[in-house]
């Protein structure tokens, strides 16, 4: 599987699993629950875009690829982590809302950083 197949079927995931845990949070009265799944939401339409910007050279590949990598690893944790501070009151790990939220603030800007990296538009 290719990364770009790979980022792609992340994404896909990332909004079915976001979709549910909306639901559930819209029945259950469950705050955290629609964090989690607006979460996943916001970011899985941003993670097929830079995929494809990746590929068609708009962004830097490896930048680029970092900067999925940790908005996707930044995402997951952070809606992981709500999720089980709803279901058992427990964290995934100390810390972990706040460092997640940075691999994904950190996540965007390098994805803004890759656009210098990218291949000249012969267009402009």
């Amino acid at each position: 599987m290719t990364v770009t197949r790979l980022h792609l079927c992340l994404a896909g995931l990332l909004g079915a699993i976001g979709v549910v845990l909306l639901a559930a949070g819209s029945h259950s009265g469950g705050e955290l629950l629609t964090t989690a799944g607006q979460i996943l939401l916001f970011h899985a339409p941003v993670i097929i875009a830079a995929t494809v910007a990746r590929k068609s050279g708009h962004l830097g590949v490896l930048t680029a690829q970092w900067g999925l990598a940790l908005l996707i690893l930044g995402s997951v944790i952070f809606a992981a982590n709500l999720v089980l501070l709803h279901g058992f009151g427990a964290r995934l790990f100390p810390f972990a809302a706040p460092s997640s939220g940075v691999m994904m603030i950190l996540g965007w800007l390098v994805l803004a950083a890759s656009a210098f990296f990218s291949k000249p538009d012969p267009v402009a």
